[in-house]
C-alpha cells in the first residue's frame, strides 16, 4: 500500500483592499486559495501579485506570513484542508510548484480567467493560472477527489466540496514561524507600470499562440 502524506488547501480571508473587493463582488466569505506541503503552513504556494503595491504584476509566489499578518489590518481568517494523497505523488506535485517557482519571473497570472469568474467561465493557459485554478490543478495532481481539473469552480464551490477534510477554520495562527519575503518592497509609479505592462504583455502573447494561432 502506498505511503501516505497530506496536501494542505487553504482558504483565507487576505487583508488587502483587492481582498475585499473580491469578496464583495462573490457575496463569499474567502477571496484567496493557497497550497501547502507543512501542516504549519510557514510555506504556502499560490498565484497571486509578486508585491503589495503591484496588484497586476502577478503569478507563482511563496506565501509568507507577511503577507497575511498586516500591522494596522484586521486578523487573516482561514480554512485548512487536510488532503489524505500518496507520498510519491506529494513529491511529484512539490517538485513541479518548485520548478515553476524557480521560473517565477516568467510565470503570469491569468487575468483574463480572473475576469470570466462572474461569468463562471475561465481560459486554458499552461502553467498560467488564477490562485484557485493553480489550487484545483494542484489538487488533480495529487489525487482523484471528485475535481475536474480542466472546469471551473468558484471559490465557494471548492470549499464546498472539500469540507470533509476541514481540520481547520480561525485566525491565521501567529505562532507560524515569521517568516518574511520581499512582499513590501516599494516600487515607484513608472516601476509598477512597467512591471504590469510587461506582464500583460506576456499573457496576451501566451493567450494568442495557445488559443488563436494554434486553431487557425
Amino acid at each position: 500500500m502506498p505511503e501516505e502524506a497530506y496536501l494542505y488547501v487553504i482558504f483565507s480571508s487576505t487583508p488587502c483592499k483587492v481582498g475585499a473587493s473580491i469578496r464583495f463582488f462573490t457575496h463569499h466569505f474567502y477571496n484567496h486559495v493557497s497550497i501547502a506541503f507543512c501542516k504549519d503552513l510557514r510555506e504556502m504556494y499560490s498565484y497571486a501579485r509578486h508585491f503589495h503595491d503591484t496588484p497586476f504584476y502577478a503569478g507563482i509566489v511563496c506565501e509568507r506570513a507577511n503577507r497575511f499578518l498586516r500591522r494596522g489590518t484586521r486578523k487573516t481568517k482561514i480554512k485548512v484542508m487536510r488532503l489524505p494523497v500518496e507520498k510519491e505523488k506529494l513529491a511529484a506535485l512539490q517538485k513541479h510548484c518548485e520548478s515553476l517557482y524557480a521560473a517565477r519571473e516568467r510565470t503570469v497570472y491569468n487575468f483574463y480567467s480572473a475576469f470570466l469568474v462572474p461569468l463562471g467561465k475561465r481560459v486554458l493557459l499552461k502553467n498560467s493560472y488564477t490562485c484557485a485554478e493553480f489550487s484545483l490543478d494542484s489538487i488533480c495532481r495529487a489525487g482523484d477527489f471528485g475535481l475536474n481539473p480542466e472546469a471551473f469552480y468558484s471559490i465557494a464551490e471548492m470549499e464546498k466540496r472539500l469540507a470533509a477534510f476541514c481540520i481547520y477554520e480561525g485566525d491565521y495562527p501567529e505562532t507560524t514561524p515569521l517568516l518574511t519575503d520581499d512582499f513590501d518592497t516599494p516600487h515607484s509609479f513608472f516601476a509598477m507600470l512597467g512591471l504590469s505592462l510587461a506582464l500583460q504583455g506576456r499573457l496576451w502573447k501566451k493567450f494568442l499562440s495557445e488559443k488563436i494561432l494554434k486553431s487557425s
